[in-house]
């Protein structure tokens, strides 16, 4: 599909399959409900808080960092989506929308944390 065959599964290829179990787990929902919370949904959030971290680091701030981080997410996300036949990512854009959401969230917390740390620093001098 798409010449993309190759990437198929290039989320988690290295994954042992007992992970990739566990990864799959709802804490929230299921395959059926409309909404639902896994353990990628964590990984998701821990992406965005990484990336926006190597962001910062890079000297990328305001709405520059937020929009290079998103660009980063949605094309790997559309990667996934084309690339991947899983239950997962069959689910379409409800599971675009809900990988969207956490990482965002991920990366608001780094954004703030960064916003206080700075404060913080400018205030003891």
């Amino acid at each position: 599909m798409y010449g993309l065959e190759r990437f198929r599964d290039a989320g988690d290829l290295y994954l042992p399959t007992s992970l990739k179990t566990f990864l799959d787990t709802y804490i929230i929902g299921s395959d059926e409900s409309q909404f639902y919370l896994n353990y990628w949904s964590l990984v998701h959030l821990a992406a965005g808080i990484l990336i926006t971290y190597y962001l910062l680091e890079r000297g990328l701030f305001g709405i520059w960092l937020v929009l290079v981080a998103a660009i980063i997410h949605t094309l790997w996300e559309v990667l996934q989506y084309l690339v991947e036949n899983t239950p997962r990512t069959r689910r379409g854009l409800n599971d675009f929308f809900i990988d969207t959401v956490m990482f965002l969230i991920g990366v608001s917390m780094m954004v703030c944390t960064h916003k206080r740390r700075r404060k913080e620093s400018s205030g003891n001098r």
